[in-house]
Formats: C-alpha cells, sequence, structure tokens
C-alpha cells in the first residue's frame, strides 16, 4: 500500500514523500516536477517509473 504526502519546506521548494506499509515493493510512475531523491541523492524526473522497498519511503525534493 502506497501512501502520499506533499508540502513545502523551510526553503520553499516542493516536497513529496511516498510511504509503504506493506511487506511487497510498490512500483509507480512519477508525476511531479524533477527533484532529488534526498537519501539517495539520485535525480528524478518527471514520468519516471520509481519503487518503494517494502516498509519504507522515498522523499523527493524539486
Amino acid at each position: 500500500m502506497k501512501t502520499f504526502k506533499s508540502g513545502v519546506n523551510d526553503d520553499g521548494k516542493n516536497v513529496h514523500l511516498y510511504y509503504n506499509y506493506s511487506s511487497e515493493g510498490v512500483k509507480f510512475s512519477y508525476l511531479h516536477s524533477s527533484g532529488k531523491e534526498l537519501v539517495s541523492g539520485k535525480s528524478v524526473v518527471k514520468d519516471e517509473l520509481l519503487t518503494v522497498k517494502p516498509w519504507d519511503v522515498i522523499i523527493i525534493e524539486e
């Protein structure tokens, strides 16, 4: 099960959080502007296919 939340950080940048509350990975298309995944530092682009590992979270800053 993927849960999604968005907000704005103290620097005024959009931040998107994707939570996976299940024991299986979840794939989804990232539908926002290009950004950076904050834990890995990986660049992310619109329409990129991403996977949230089991019981994990992906945090992307535009």
